[in-house]
C-alpha cells in the first residue's frame, strides 16, 4: 500500500532570497497601504495603465508583491517544499533559468494582453506562475511520488499537476481572472518548452543535430522500395 511521501528540503539560498524578499515586501504593502494609502501592488505588480507608461520594470518585480495573506503564506511553503527540491536536483543555475522562463514568459503573456486589450486592467502579481510551474517540473521529475491533494487524497504528483493544470484551464475559461489565468497557463508552457530543451541537450541534442534529424525523416519519408529482379535485391529510390 503505497504511502504519502512527505520531503522537507533544505531552505535553498534561491528560494530563502524570495521568501524574505517576498514576506518582507508584503509587510511593506500592508503597513504602506495602511498609514499612506500608497499601494506596491500598483507599482511594482504589472498593469496594463503602467506598462502603456513605459513602466517595464514591473516585468522583473510583479512575481515578488502579494495581496494575500494566506496566498503568501501558502506559495512560500510550496516554493520551499517543491522548489527546494528542484534546485537541490537541478542545481542553482539551471534552477534560476527555470524560474526566469516562468517569470519573463507570463510577463510577456500580460504585456500582450495589455497591448491588445488594453480594457482589460487586471493586474499580474505574485507567486502563482512560479508555483505552478514548479508543480509541472515536480510532476514529470517525480511522477510516481505520491502527494495529497487538499491534504486528504493521496494521488501521484503526475495526476496531481495535471489536475492543477486543468483547474487553471477552467479558470482561464470561465473565470473574471481569465486573462491572468492565461498567462500562468503561459508560464506553464514556457517551462515545458526549457526542461524538454534540457532534456534533449543532456542528451547531447542540439539545434543542428535536431534540424538534420528532420530533414533526415523527410528525405526517408520520399524514398519508395522499388522492385528489382538483379541479383542486387531491392533498391529504394
Amino acid at each position: 500500500m503505497s504511502q504519502i511521501q512527505m520531503n522537507v528540503p533544505d531552505l535553498t539560498k534561491i528560494n530563502k532570497f524570495l521568501i524574505i524578499s517576498h514576506v518582507v515586501l508584503f509587510l511593506l504593502t500592508q503597513t504602506l497601504r495602511q498609514l499612506t494609502g500608497i499601494d506596491l501592488i500598483g507599482i511594482l505588480g504589472m498593469n496594463a495603465p503602467a506598462l502603456m507608461s513605459g513602466h517595464l520594470y514591473q516585468a522583473l518585480t510583479y512575481f515578488l508583491v502579494e495581496a494575500s495573506f494566506f496566498s503568501m503564506l501558502f506559495n512560500c511553503l510550496l516554493l520551499w517544499f517543491i522548489g527546494g527540491e528542484l534546485e537541490l536536483k537541478w542545481g542553482r543555475r539551471i534552477y534560476l533559468q527555470f524560474l526566469a522562463v516562468s517569470i519573463l514568459a507570463g510577463a510577456l503573456a500580460y504585456s500582450l494582453f495589455a497591448i491588445f486589450f488594453s480594457s482589460s486592467f487586471v493586474p499580474l502579481y505574485g507567486l502563482n506562475g512560479i508555483i505552478l510551474s514548479l508543480l509541472l517540473a515536480y510532476g514529470i521529475v517525480y511522477s510516481d511520488r505520491v502527494m495529497s491533494f487538499m491534504l486528504i487524497f493521496p494521488m501521484k504528483a503526475k495526476y496531481f499537476c495535471a489536475l492543477i493544470a486543468g483547474v487553471e484551464l477552467y479558470m482561464a475559461i470561465f473565470s473574471p481572472m481569465a486573462k491572468v489565468a492565461w498567462c500562468h497557463l503561459v508560464a506553464m508552457a514556457a517551462s515545458f518548452v526549457f526542461l524538454k530543451y534540457k532534456s534533449l541537450a543532456s542528451q547531447g541534442w542540439t539545434f543542428s543535430k535536431m534540424r538534420e534529424h528532420m530533414e533526415f525523416e523527410k528525405k526517408k519519408k520520399k524514398l519508395t522500395l522499388i522492385k528489382n529482379d538483379d541479383e542486387n535485391g531491392p533498391k529504394w529510390h
